[in-house]
């Protein structure tokens, strides 16, 4: 399949150009499947190394991934470039890379997102399209507010933390208070 970098490939298009580069190039490039997407397609990771100099998990290694965002696709383009490049590409800073390192390239780690968004009725997510889990009105993971020891008093620890999301309140020093989104661009001392 003849591929120019000039657009964004659909999740089968994409496969094929994976798969029949990897044929071209047996020496270089293995694809296999690490997993499957909620939406059940295969993730798909290029493997990179000359093998004659030796295998894959004897060298010192690059991890690239691409497509976590499901609107971000421009990376996934970049991420099959990338794979283009180290298998076909003759400079010798690239021979040597292949020589005696190994590049993993997962191009798009989440496809079920990439395809709704290049559809043709386009579903924009910023993540995956798998739905929150908890449709109860379940708290998040994280931090709660709660009386631990049923004295009916909620104790908490304050954490200097230039990036906590916490700050004391301007009305109630004793009153712990989110950060507001637009954050603090003073000294204000922030919490964990």
């Amino acid at each position: 399949m003849d591929y120019s970098f000039d657009r964004f490939l659909r999740y089968d298009e994409m496969c094929a150009w994976l798969r029949a580069t990897a044929a071209a190039h047996p020496q270089l490039l293995t694809v296999e499947s690490y997993g499957r997407s909620y939406e059940g397609r295969e993730l798909l990771l290029a493997t990179i190394t000359d093998h004659t100099t030796g295998a894959h998990d004897t060298k010192p290694a690059h991890w690239v991934d691409a497509n976590i965002h499901a609107i971000e696709v421009t990376g996934g383009v970049a991420a099959l470039y990338l794979v283009h490049h180290l298998v076909t590409s003759t400079a010798p800073d690239v021979v040597e890379a292949r020589r005696t390192r190994t590049f993993y390239i997962a191009p798009r780690v989440n496809p079920d997102g990439v395809e709704a968004a290049l559809a043709e009725s386009p579903v924009f997510r910023r993540s995956s399209m798998r739905p929150w889990p908890w449709r109860d009105g379940h708290l998040a993971p994280g931090l709660h507010e709660r009386d631990l020891d049923g004295d009916g008093t909620i104790r908490t620890m304050r954490v200097p933390d230039p990036t906590g999301g916490w700050m004391a309140s301007a009305d109630e020093p004793r009153l712990m208070v989110r950060v507001p989104d637009h954050g603090v661009f003073d000294t204000t001392p922030r919490y964990r």
